[in-house]
């Protein structure tokens, strides 16, 4: 653990023994744990990573890439489904005899 003076060893009720297990580092703000599961080259192993105070892993820089990804496109989905609902609404409005670009 890091510590203003330097470095100072883990305690035995401090080790990061198992997957998903974490220790917090408040010298840098950061955590490190064991984790578990495919990395970068999609190699499926346990691996030492970086956490937040809550345990969960920081996204690496692919990570990272792929949750934008599918936020963009959760995005665009609702986007279209919105350009959807307004063309019927539109469409419901010209069947009435009402011009929707009117209104």
């Amino acid at each position: 653990m890091i510590s203003p003076a330097g470095y100072q060893e883990l305690t035995s009720n401090q080790q990061i023994i198992s997957a998903g297990e974490s220790v917090w580092l408040e010298g840098v703000s950061m955590g490190l744990m064991l984790w578990e599961g495919e990395f970068e080259e999609d190699v499926r192993r346990l691996w030492l990573r970086w956490c937040d105070k809550e345990g969960k892993p920081i996204p690496t820089g692919a990570e990272g890439k792929e949750i934008e990804r599918q936020r963009a496109d959760t995005e665009r989905q609702r986007a279209d489904t919105e350009r959807q609902r307004a063309e019927q609404l539109a469409q419901r409005l010209r069947e009435m005899g009402i011009d929707p670009d009117q209104i």
